[in-house]
């Protein structure tokens, strides 16, 4: 008997990806959002949570520290901040040295197991600490999300980049919204049902630890990296179909590779190049967009918010339930209209919701102050949390990775993600800490400041973000060099009707590239 083998890759109808890149995708989006998950445990299960924090804390420190229960429970709540910082700060390394499966799949995986454990162990235990400790590893595994991202759009062809990772977004959003309901006191939201998000967590980090193992590492890894043609074709294969010639995938990669100075590029050298200096800043500005959003403080007090404004329990739980299934559909259209229109368009949409979400929670806050009934103030603030919420379902958090992916050649990713993600996280954990005495001691004026902060990053946005929809890294450098140049000049680079073309370059170094990957060619038939 022949031996068995599986079915061909075919390409799917309607510009759909190939079978087996569509499956590796939807596993990483359906799977992934343990993170998510854990991350907005604090927030879901905010009153149980709190009666836990307090009873714990009574039990075991005495009344005397109970008096000082907002200011812990405000610092517990910075700690999966923290996470992220740590989660940010390593993840450069890990990226290179120990692989992107590796990293976004296992590792993360492993994380996320050892999160909602150290929860589950903190409510039996009656120690809060625990779950102070499973807070701060939720906010590792949302840091390794980066990886994530990073890992699917080098493994996804160029025409399908953009799909591929904003599945994985839509399906982080996806899983938060489906547990949203259990949090009903009704159901799981009472001190002894709290578990069952860590729980749900857990489980979809094992399964995913599990059938990530099935995956073949990136590709673009393979090849740039490690030099390994031959695993590189292979996963080319996997990945890009049966159809796919995997040796003009190879050159592609080849033009990237001969970019780069060295294997791992740091700080000092992506400085020194004004081409990579660029991609630098504008990867830095998509970074600081949700730090500057409201999405960090309502990720830990969007419950508290919601009662400020006079609902209860309940009440605040429905309401996050319903915005979230309003906002709903556009976690399906987000991965087809990144393709369709573009990165620009949306990105720009995503940042002018996240101006507007300020908007709304500073005028409910203005009526919080001063004693406007609850019902104006709840619509003005639960408006403000939907375009917030229609935001994120839109790819807020992936705005970065994807651009990094696009216009950073391979080497220099590892460094430009740790720079892009940590100094942006030293905001948020400064939000998040102190959001509870600014609330009481300036109110209005602290949504104020952050609206205008929003503002001026969706301006930039705006003036200075490129087009890099299905483009290859090494025509998106060109891009980026051709726009650096013409902005310094102060003319319209970004709005030009043939910007980003092949035709009319100044890229003296794409020239040279081109001209590189010609005589390569031209010595293998030669031979």
């Amino acid at each position: 008997l022949a031996p068995y083998k599986s079915p061909p890759s075919l390409p799917l109808p309607f510009g759909m990806p190939p079978a087996r890149l569509l499956i590796f995708t939807l596993a990483q989006a359906a799977l992934g959002g343990f993170g998510d998950i854990l991350a907005n445990t604090l927030n879901l299960m905010n009153p149980p949570l709190r009666a836990f924090f307090n009873n714990s804390i009574v039990a075991h420190y005495g009344i005397d520290a109970a008096q000082s229960f907002d200011t812990i429970y405000a610092i517990s709540a910075a700690f999966m901040f923290v996470g992220l910082l740590i989660g940010f700060s390593f993840m450069g390394k890990l990226m290179d040295y120990l692989g992107r499966k590796e990293s976004a799949v296992i590792l993360r995986s492993i994380f996320g197991l050892l999160s909602g454990m150290a929860m589950v162990i903190g409510h039996y235990t009656n120690r809060f600490e625990f779950f102070v400790l499973g807070h701060l590893f939720a906010g590792i595994v949302l840091a390794f999300k980066v990886l994530l991202v990073i890992f699917v759009a080098e493994c996804c062809p160029d025409q399908h980049r953009g799909m591929g990772t904003m599945l994985v977004n839509s399906g982080a959003s996806l899983a938060v919204c489906l547990v949203t309901p259990l949090c009903l006191p009704a159901l799981f939201g009472t001190e002894r049902g709290w578990t069952i998000l860590p729980l749900i967590a857990m489980l979809q980090a094992a399964i995913h630890l599990l059938t990530g193992l099935a995956f073949p590492q990136s590709p673009k890894q393979l090849y740039i990296q490690h030099g390994d043609r031959a695993g590189a074709e292979k996963s080319v294969t996997f990945y890009h179909g049966d159809d796919v010639n995997p040796n003009l995938v190879l050159r592609e990669f080849e033009a990237e590779r001969l970019q780069e100075t060295n294997g791992h590029a740091s700080l000092r050298e992506i400085l020194a190049n004004k081409t990579f200096r660029w991609s630098l800043w504008l990867v830095l500005l998509l970074s600081f967009v949700p730090p500057i959003s409201a999405l960090n403080v309502k990720s830990q007090y969007l419950t508290t918010l919601l009662l400020s404004y006079g609902l209860d329990q309940s009440g605040a739980t429905l309401t996050m339930l319903l915005m979230s299934l309003i906002a709903l559909p556009l976690l399906f259209i987000s991965p087809l209209i990144i393709d369709k229109f573009g990165r620009r368009p949306l990105f720009i949409t995503v940042c002018l919701l996240c101006t507007l979400e300020w908007a709304g929670l500073a005028a409910a806050q203005f009526f919080v102050d001063y004693g406007v009934p609850s019902f104006t103030r709840a619509i003005l603030g639960i408006g403000g949390s939907f375009l917030g919420q229609s935001a994120l379902n839109l790819g807020l958090l992936v705005m970065a990775p994807i651009l990094l992916s696009e216009i950073c050649p391979h080497n220099t990713r590892a460094a430009i993600t740790q720079i892009t993600q940590v100094v942006p996280m030293a905001l948020a954990i400064a939000q998040v800490t102190f959001f509870p005495f600014f609330l009481n001691s300036i109110g209005t004026l602290f949504f104020i400041f952050f609206l205008v902060l929003s503002a001026g990053a969706t301006t930039l946005v705006w003036l200075q973000l490129p087009e890099t929809r299905k483009l290859p890294v090494d025509r998106l450098v060109k891009r980026v060099t051709k726009a650096r140049s013409r902005t310094q000049s102060n003319s319209s680079a970004f709005f030009h009707p043939h910007y980003g073309s092949t035709s009319n370059s100044s890229s003296s170094d794409f020239e040279d590239l081109k001209k590189a990957l010609v005589t390569k060619d031209q010595e293998a038939q030669i031979i």
